[in-house]
Parts: structure tokens; sequence; C-alpha cells
């Protein structure tokens, strides 16, 4: 099939198995067996359009730890389902392997300040002069309005 072949590529998940999005509902679909990336000749992998339904991404087992699947939009996608805890993991993650997605800064942001965390702002401000990318002055000036921001409500 499109995943290649049960038991090599893939496998059942087994009972106790969570699911990579659980917090939202989400039942263990299976367990994904080949590497990302690796050479293999079994099934299609991104050899072409990526089609995957929300609930076989959802569906892949977990094991606890972030990873680069739950970067991204993927932190967004917890936030607006009010899974807050999961998200910070996820977009935390993100700034530790030095990402330069905006987002990830902009939202981390906008947590930090809804719970009034300056520490945490000024840290991920920190980590952002660390970065070396175009988008770094963005994302400072936008950090830089965060902080202005916090320090008016605080």
């Amino acid at each position: 099939n499109r995943y290649g072949e049960r038991g090599v590529d893939w496998f059942e998940p087994k009972e106790g198995d969570v699911a990579m999005y659980d917090a939202l509902g989400y039942e263990p679909l299976l367990i994904e067996g080949v590497v990302w990336g690796s050479v293999q000749n079994s099934y299609w992998a991104q050899s072409g359009p990526f089609i995957r339904t929300r609930e076989h991404t959802a569906g892949i087992v977990w094991n606890g730890e972030p990873n680069i699947i739950k970067t991204g939009a993927d932190g967004q996608l917890l936030y607006e389902e009010k899974a807050e805890e999961q998200a910070l993991k996820v977009l935390e993650y993100g700034i530790d392997i030095n990402t330069d997605l905006s987002k990830h800064y902009a939202l981390l942001a906008e947590i930090y300040v809804k719970h009034q965390q300056m520490d945490q702002l000024l840290l991920l401000k920190e980590k952002a002069e660390n970065i070396h990318t175009m988008m770094k002055d963005s994302i400072i000036s936008s950090l830089d309005d965060q902080i202005a921001l916090l320090e008016t409500i605080s």
C-alpha cells in the first residue's frame, strides 16, 4: 500500500500507545517503521505530492518526546485546540533546534505575555539574537513589541 508493508515499514499500535495528538482526541493509528529520509524501495515516501489525512498524521504513535513532526504549524494547532501545555513543549523545542520560523517566536511570545512571563520572554529574545537568518531583525522587532506590551500590563 501507500505506506509500505505492514510489519516492515509500519506497525499496528500496541495497547497503551499514545497518538501524536491524543490531547485532541486522536487514537493511535500506526507506528512508522522506516526512518524519514532513509533509502528504501517499498513505499512512496515523499517522492510526489504529500497527501496525508489529519487523522493519519495525528494518529502516528508518539513516544512522548518532542520531535520535528510536532513543530511549526503543529504548535499553532495545539494552541488553537486549547492544548497549551503541549503547544509550549512543541514550540520551545522548535526554538531549541534553532528554527527560524517566526511563527514559533510570535506564538511563544503571545503565550508568555498572556501568562505575564517576562523572564521567558527575555530569554526568547536572547535566543532570537543568536540565530543567523534573514528573519532575525523582524523576529527581534516583534519580540520588542511584545516586551513593551508586557511592561505596560505588568
